[in-house]
């Protein structure tokens, strides 16, 4: 097998981290694919590994580290206000050991809020009364009511 190994240059005329390789067998089957200084090598053949190895220095990780915090990904926005499946809100409460608890606050409600509580299948993560049961039941509002 033939192994050709090119080394990818950033926009600033430097080595970058990651290589491009071709490897061709016999028949001339060309199977081409990148590595990065992320990716285990192990695997790849003993010329891939040893050149990944001699370029690989700290220098081009520096580069590499530093263009991958450059082009991260924003992190996902969190609305002000979600809704949350009523299920979950009580399995997490379940989980939490407050299934006992949980019972004997929903069976004190007046009948307004139990019959709420009782048609709702969505809550509302900014639901006052839910937030303060929630948390008269010795639990964090905000994980309780986080995100599915």
């Amino acid at each position: 097998m033939n192994i050709e190994i090119e080394i990818i240059i950033d926009a600033s005329g430097q080595p970058a981290g990651p290589l491009n390789v071709c490897e061709i067998n016999e028949a001339g089957d060309r199977h081409g694919y990148a590595v990065t200084p992320d990716d285990d090598v192990s695997s790849r053949p003993d010329e891939v590994q040893e050149r990944c190895a001699a370029h690989w220095t700290d220098e081009v990780m520096a580069r590499w580290a530093a263009w991958k915090a450059a082009n991260a990904p924003p992190p996902p926005e969190v609305p002000d206000r979600w809704e949350v499946r009523k299920m979950l809100v009580v399995e997490r409460l379940i989980a939490a050991g407050k299934a006992g608890p949980l019972r004997a606050l929903l069976d004190g409600l007046p009948d307004a809020l139990r019959l709420r509580w009782d048609t709702a299948t969505m809550i509302a993560s900014d639901d006052s009364d839910v937030r303060a049961a929630v948390a008269a039941l010795g639990e964090d509002p905000d994980q309780i009511l986080a995100i599915e």
